[in-house]
């Protein structure tokens, strides 16, 4: 088994290519590992929500979408409204994005949202791919951002694609502290200024996950 410093001298391919198939093991043979973590926040989000009188959500890295599941299909957006957002007869509409879910993986790249919501998400991504993922997520965003963001290591491990461990690092593959993020965020900000010529509200919380 590779110690953590081993797993990351490795060749980013490699890496990457064992994070896939950690990915596909736990949304194929291991289901309910990620339900998504949004109950925790979802007071958070609501208050946002209804704070910038936004209507449409990007939930990016939803997840295996457990937790929209237990809402009604029919009735989740009105549900979420009338508890949390307590606006009775508005409409809010939720996309669910998960690159590894066969059912939400199709990604529309030409639609905005009015808040793009990342929760428990970039510190699975590995640090290369930190810059990229964060570019997605405000390209995406119409009017604000919401992230959530570990800076603990996690529990799961990862494994191949039987789910047998092979490292001793855990899904966690980039923890750094808040300062760390705070800079790239702010790349990500600056970037989408000079590219598009426009700004989104960046909403930010950092949770500590055992």
């Amino acid at each position: 088994m590779l110690t953590k410093q081993q797993w990351h001298d490795q060749p980013y391919e490699i890496r990457k290519k064992q994070l896939d198939d950690t990915y596909t093991y736990y949304h194929t043979k291991a289901t309910g590992h990620f339900q998504g973590s949004i109950f925790a926040d979802i007071t958070v989000i609501a208050g946002i929500t209804k704070a910038g009188s936004y209507r449409t959500l990007l939930d990016y890295g939803s997840g295996e979408s457990m937790m929209w599941s237990n809402f009604k299909p029919t009735h989740r957006n009105e549900t979420f409204m009338a508890r949390h957002l307590h606006r009775a007869g508005l409409t809010f509409e939720v996309t669910l994005y998960d690159p590894y879910s066969s059912k939400y993986n199709n990604l529309r790249l030409d639609q905005r949202h009015d808040i793009v919501m990342c929760n428990d998400v970039l510190e699975h991504v590995l640090i290369e791919d930190v810059a990229g993922t964060l570019d997605a997520i405000f390209s995406f965003a119409n009017k604000a951002v919401y992230l959530n963001i570990s800076t603990q290591y996690a529990s799961k491990k990862i494994t191949d694609l039987n789910g047998n461990i092979i490292t001793e690092q855990d899904l966690h593959v980039t923890v750094k502290p808040a300062e760390w993020w705070l800079e790239q965020i702010d790349k990500a900000e600056m970037k989408l200024r000079d590219k598009e010529k426009r700004f989104v509200t960046v909403y930010t919380k950092f949770d500590k996950y055992v």
